[in-house]
């Protein structure tokens, strides 16, 4: 089970438009789908053999599998439909003409402050480091209490 939201405001404060709205959806929705390989890079995780960055790179390759599904659907479904009903579409909105590659994709993405540090290596820091810490406790109290 999985939920999405959407903002109808964008970081400045200003409406998000329509199509970007859409991206976002159709975006979310391919993540998703990804759920089963999320699941198992966060059980690998919490086995405690997994750095921040490692935790980073895995999880941000499962979603540029989705940002890639999301251009697809893009090329194949939305804008060949808008195109018979003349709409106006950005491509840019939807990445379309974006890096082809993860390594290119994941290059955009310098600043140790935003994207994916501050949501990836955020949830790292407070969720599986400390789940780590105490996955290892309880595994050494069972250890003593069982000698």
């Amino acid at each position: 089970t999985g939920f999405i939201r959407l903002r109808k405001l964008d970081r400045f404060g200003k409406p998000t438009s329509t199509e970007k709205l859409i991206y976002f959806l159709v975006f979310e929705l391919n993540n998703i789908q990804s759920s089963p390989k999320f699941k198992a890079v966060i059980q690998s995780a919490l086995k405690g053999d997994m750095t921040e960055d490692q935790w980073i790179e895995k999880n941000t390759r499962i979603e540029y599998e989705a940002y890639r599904k999301t251009i697809d659907f893009y090329k194949t479904v939305f804008f060949p439909l808008a195109k018979t009903r003349h709409f106006h579409l950005h491509p840019f909105h939807w990445g379309a003409d974006g890096p082809t590659t993860y390594a290119g994709w994941i290059a955009r993405y310098d600043d140790r402050s935003e994207y994916p540090w501050s949501y990836w290596g955020k949830y790292y820091r407070t969720v599986i480091e400390p789940s780590v810490k105490y996955l290892k406790k309880e595994r050494e109290t069972d250890a003593s209490l069982t000698r």
